[in-house]
């Protein structure tokens, strides 16, 4: 394992990882490496052992996908999980089952059903991203974005669009 050190940000900082400014940003300092900023989300992608092993899962996106895609699904799912209405919460719950179910296709090759196993095949497999489901890191994702609350999210689409 690489040796780290983690600072927070104190002020809303832009990721280098998937561009979206948060107050939940980190600057990581790698031995060797060029200091960068790495949003809580970006941070569990790349340092997938500090995650808990009991609330991820593997997503099967390739590495090289757009990291802004894969940190506006995850905050996209938070936010709906965290949302005051009921159906958006169900929709929250819908994907993260379909994402968990990558999970148990992924633990069938070894048999398991143990988290770290997950974590020893996320490492192994080029293929696989790991997404962490925890509530309470969930929550502290939405707290530190100043995202508009899913419910506009539609609206705001519709909009860029010139659709009304």
């Amino acid at each position: 394992m690489k040796d780290f050190s983690l600072t927070k940000c104190e002020l809303p900082t832009r990721c280098n990882g998937c561009g979206i400014k948060s107050k939940d940003v980190f600057l990581l300092t790698e031995k060797g490496q060029k200091e960068r900023t790495l949003c809580s989300v970006c941070l569990s992608v790349e340092h997938p052992d500090k995650m808990k092993l009991e609330t991820q899962t593997g997503l099967l996106l390739k590495r090289k996908t757009n990291r802004k895609l894969y940190s506006l699904l995850f905050r996209a799912i938070a936010n709906a999980e965290m949302s005051g209405n009921e159906e958006y919460r169900e929709k929250a719950q819908q994907m993260k089952k379909i994402l968990l179910s990558t999970s148990d296709v992924v633990l069938n090759e070894t048999e398991s059903d143990d988290g770290y196993d997950l974590l020893h095949l996320i490492k192994r497999h080029h293929q696989l991203i790991p997404m962490n489901f925890d509530e309470e890191f969930m929550r502290s994702v939405t707290d530190a974005d100043s995202l508009p609350d899913v419910g506009d999210w539609n609206k705001i689409y519709k909009g860029m669009r010139g659709l009304k």
